[in-house]
């Protein structure tokens, strides 16, 4: 981040526009009471964000149902640096993406892997960020 810039504080909504505006970020929760930070896939749908993962990254097994969980994306500038970042927080609801309708604007996995999926819904609860460029 250039060292003239201040950072500004953006509105929820806007946040919430900006997280829409990319596919990946890091889902952070919490594992046998330690922090965890998991990079995946995302789509914003409303106010709910959709968190693709693997079947087998064992978060399911991490988090209870109804837990509190953050996500964070960040978006570049042109000349490459940090434009803005936001953390969203929300309740988590897990649900198979094989035995689920997708959802509009889902984030779309590559079967190859064998994998089976697993989307996390986040209801978000409240979603704070700060544009750093521009």
């Amino acid at each position: 981040m250039s060292g003239t810039l201040r950072p500004s504080m953006l509105s929820e909504q806007e946040c919430l526009r900006l997280l829409g505006s990319v596919a990946a970020g890091r889902l952070v929760y919490t594992a046998r009471a330690l922090p965890a930070v998991l990079p995946a896939r995302h789509a914003v749908v409303g106010r709910v964000l959709v968190v693709v993962v693997d079947d087998d990254d064992g978060i399911a097994r991490a988090v209870l149902p109804g837990a509190v969980v953050a996500y964070e994306s960040e978006g570049p500038a042109p000349d490459g640096d940090v434009a803005w970042y936001v953390t969203a927080w929300g309740v988590a609801r897990f649900v198979r993406a094989s035995t689920h309708p997708p959802l509009p604007a889902q984030p779309r996995e590559d079967a190859q892997d064998g994998c089976a999926k697993l989307e996390v819904r986040i209801e978000v609860l409240a979603a704070r960020g700060r544009r750093t460029a521009g």
